[in-house]
């Protein structure tokens, strides 16, 4: 939550305040995805991190002008080829507002029900990470975004 507070975007009434809030959004949402998805790109055959998300983003420099992301607390990773391998995906972890629709599914019926939808089991096997960060990246923006109650109700 430090791009909201930091960016200090809510509660513009102004509507020239409440456009240039709004891009500002976007620019450190937009920044956020350009610097974390080659990180993520990078790891992706080796590690799932499991927990990515608004608390386990790092933000510095948005004072500065253009904001530093960082992803960090590895502490829930596992090795990927170890992931994605039957047997061992058995151990849900993070934060379930960030999970896609097949970790719910695994919740709910266990691994072994993924067997008979493999839609489902590729996404969790392989696209644990890439959802959240999505999920993250979009929480960046609505976070940061003005207040609309804010809006005059004739402009």
């Amino acid at each position: 939550r430090a791009y909201r507070e930091a960016g200090r975007l809510r509660g513009a009434t102004d509507p020239c305040e409440r456009r240039k809030r709004l891009i500002e959004a976007c620019r450190c949402a937009s920044e956020m995805v350009v610097q974390l998805a080659p990180l993520l790109e990078a790891f992706t055959d080796t590690v799932c991190h499991r927990d990515i998300t608004p608390r386990n983003i790092q933000v510095a420099g948005l004072d500065a002008g253009r904001p530093q992301f960082g992803l960090v607390d590895f502490g829930l990773a596992v090795d990927m080829k170890r992931w994605r391998d039957q047997e061992a995906c058995v151990d849900l972890s993070g934060d379930g507002q960030y999970w896609p629709s097949s970790a719910w599914f695994v919740f709910g019926n266990g691994t072994d029900a993924l067997q008979q939808h493999p839609r489902m089991e590729e996404e969790f096997r392989t696209y644990l990470d890439t959802h959240s960060f999505g999920l993250t990246s979009l929480r960046c923006l609505v976070d940061m975004l003005p207040n609309l109650d804010a809006v005059d109700e004739g402009g």
